[in-house]
Parts: structure tokens; sequence; C-alpha cells
């Protein structure tokens, strides 16, 4: 933030906070940042193309740089989350090193991707909304309730579900074993369920379901909501009030992420 703040201008997405979340997911497991780009834009590759081979080839570049790493792991622990995985006890026994990968491979693809579309859209619509920016900025302890709004308004992932039998869904069809997405952002401004959908109300009695819900509920929810609050705290601290640059409009891409390509922003340097 400090290295773009007296420039008067960045693109939000490459200059500041691409490398924040991956970093974090990379100190959590114990990965060197060199190779941080390279799993971003295998994460992302992964997340938005609409090519089943790509997303593939993503899958399994992810595998291939992780395996030797849980490989050390589990032959000699460290303190991070992958050795704490292969030490666990699982109702008598160890995870195998296919679990292992397995989940490190979604890790790195939630934890590289989500978080920072989070923080695009979330910037992307204060930088629209001067009176909540600034009001913000004046009242930070207001953030983490906004940044619960935001995620309800912006939820990026599309998660895949099979269904369990057959089911008429308004008037659809669906059988069992049949495969569809589901549309978070659909759900979470159902004006069925949400008064006012659309707007952001803080104090929003209404539970959303960025973060999924039941069995498949986020393991990373808490993670990025701390990661939310601490960034935008600091951001509105140490940015003034900031605007899209109206000669670079933001880029967005879909697929089974709703993803920012870039996000230039402009504002009056202190």
């Amino acid at each position: 933030i400090d290295n773009v703040a007296r420039q008067g201008h960045c693109d939000f997405l490459f200059d500041v906070v691409e490398p924040f979340p991956p970093s974090i997911i990379f100190k959590i497991v114990g990965m060197p940042l060199d190779d941080l780009r390279e799993f971003r834009q295998l994460a992302q590759t992964f997340m938005s193309s609409s090519s089943a081979e790509e997303r593939s080839g993503a899958y399994n570049a992810i595998g291939d740089i992780l395996t030797p790493v849980v490989n050390a792991r589990m032959a000699e622990p460290q303190d991070d989350l992958l050795s704490v995985l292969a030490r666990a006890d699982f109702g008598g026994r160890r995870l195998t090193m296919e679990e292992i990968l397995n989940y490190a491979v979604l890790l790195f693809i939630g934890g590289l991707d989500t978080v920072v579309n989070a923080m695009c859209f979330t910037t992307r619509h204060l930088a629209e909304d001067s009176a909540l920016q600034n009001d913000l900025r004046a009242h930070p302890e207001k953030i983490p309730e906004v940044m619960e709004e935001f995620l309800r308004l912006y939820p990026v992932a599309t998660p895949m579900r099979t269904a369990t039998r057959d089911l008429d869904f308004h008037g659809i069809r669906i059988r069992k074993g049949d495969q569809f997405l589901c549309l978070l952002g659909a759900i979470n401004t159902d004006p069925d369920f949400y008064e006012q959908p659309e707007s952001v109300c803080p104090h929003r009695r209404e539970h959303h379901v960025a973060f999924n819900t039941g069995h498949h509920r986020c393991l990373g929810a808490n993670l990025g909501r701390l990661e939310l609050r601490i960034f935008f705290e600091e951001w509105l601290k140490r940015i003034p009030e900031f605007r899209l640059d109206p000669d670079h409009p933001p880029r967005f891409s879909g697929g089974y992420s709703i993803s920012v390509e870039s996000l230039p922003l402009v504002w009056d340097p202190a």
C-alpha cells in the first residue's frame, strides 16, 4: 500500500492486492514465496477458464509442484499446515499422501483466487460510493459488518453440486446424478428473503451463503474475513478518497470464479 500511496494511481489488482492473500497461504503451508505468481496464475486458470482441458492442466500442474513438498513434510514434519496434516490421527489412521495432496491443491486454489477477487469487488464498490468509503475511513469499527454485506453482494465462487435424488425445481427437472452450478449471487439477493437485496445494509440480520453452507461450508471463511478486515483497515488509513480511473475501466471475467482482471484507481495524493 505504501508503495502506491504517493503515486495517486494504481491498478489495485496487480500493484496492491494480488500478492497479499496468496502470501499468507504460502506462509501457512510453508512454501517459498518465489512460486507465488505461478501458483496465482494456475489458480486463476482453474477457476476462470471455460476449457475443461485447461482447467485439468492447471489442477495437475499445481499437484505436480506440491507433490515433492507434501512428500518432504511427511518424511520430516515442520511448523506448517501440511506438517499438521501429516502428523494428524484420523480415527486411528494417518492421512495418505494422496489425501494430503488433494487437500493442499484445494487449499491453494481456494486461497489464492477467492480472497483477491473479494477484495477487488469490495474496492470497486467503495470507489463508486464515496459516502460509504469515507464513513468506513472515519469509523473503521464498522468494517467487519460492511464486509459481510460485500461478501453477500459479490460472492466470487459458483460451486458445483451433484443431485442426490430426482427433483423438480421451479419447473426444471433435475435427475439424480445431474451436476449443476450454484449461483450464490442469486441466492444472496433473493428478494423473497432479503429486504432491499441490492443495498448495503450493515446491520442486516439475514445470513448469506457466500461461504456456502452445511457440510460444504468454506473452511477458510474465518481466515478470509480476517484478511478482509485487516487489509481494509490499513488501505483506508493510508489511501485518501479513491475512485475508478475514468480513462481505464475495470475488466472482469467469468467461470467457476467471477474474477477481476484489472482495477485501475486514482486519488489525490497527500
